[in-house]
Parts: structure tokens; sequence; C-alpha cells
């Protein structure tokens, strides 16, 4: 979010402070819509937020975890196996850049 802000010209005082964080979403806010970007990036997020989110799991050997650990995989000691949670868009973005396959498992919808 900093960034995002920093991005707009909006300054950032202190971070991750929940009074300071309400006041730089709003600026935010107020920042978008004087640019007329509002409608779009609300747009944007509703039809994010109903796209289905996917669990890529790697495809990795014990030797090779450290090649899904640099994508941001995660260990699943329970199942035993390196996953990640997003967005069907973001992984279709992310998945040409994988060293290894992956195996996808839609988790909502």
């Amino acid at each position: 979010m900093i960034n995002t802000a920093l991005n707009y010209g909006i300054g950032v005082s202190s971070a991750h402070r929940a009074l300071t964080d309400c006041q730089l979403i709003a600026a935010l806010f107020d920042r978008v819509s004087e640019l007329g970007e509002l409608d779009s990036i609300l747009k944007t997020a509703i039809q994010r937020s109903k796209e289905a989110k996917i669990r890529a799991i790697a495809d990795v050997s014990f030797d090779n975890k450290h090649l899904a650990k640099a994508h941001r995989f995660r260990w699943n000691p329970d199942q035993r196996y390196w996953f990640k949670d997003l967005r069907e868009s973001d992984l279709n973005l992310e998945q040409k850049d994988y060293p290894f396959s992956i195996q996808k498992l839609v988790i909502n919808t």
C-alpha cells in the first residue's frame, strides 16, 4: 500500500498503524477519484474477486525445492508438497516463468 500511495504522490508519515493505514486508504480513494480512475479500478477489483482461486502445486523433487521457494511457493507439511494460492489470472501470468510443472486445484470460485 505504501508503494501505491507513493506512486500516486501521496506522502506517507508512518507505516502499518491502524489509523494511518485508514487515512492512507482514504487519501488513495480521493486521488484515484480526482484522476478519474476510480471506476476502472473498482471494476477491475470486482472482476478479480470473482475469479477462481487456484492452488498451484509444484512438481519438484527434494533436491529442487529451492526452485519452488524462489517462486514463493510454501511447504505444506501435512500433504508434503510445495504450493501457492493465487487468482487464476495471476497464475496464467506467472506459470510461464516456473522451471517446473504444476498441478492445479480450484480452491474456491
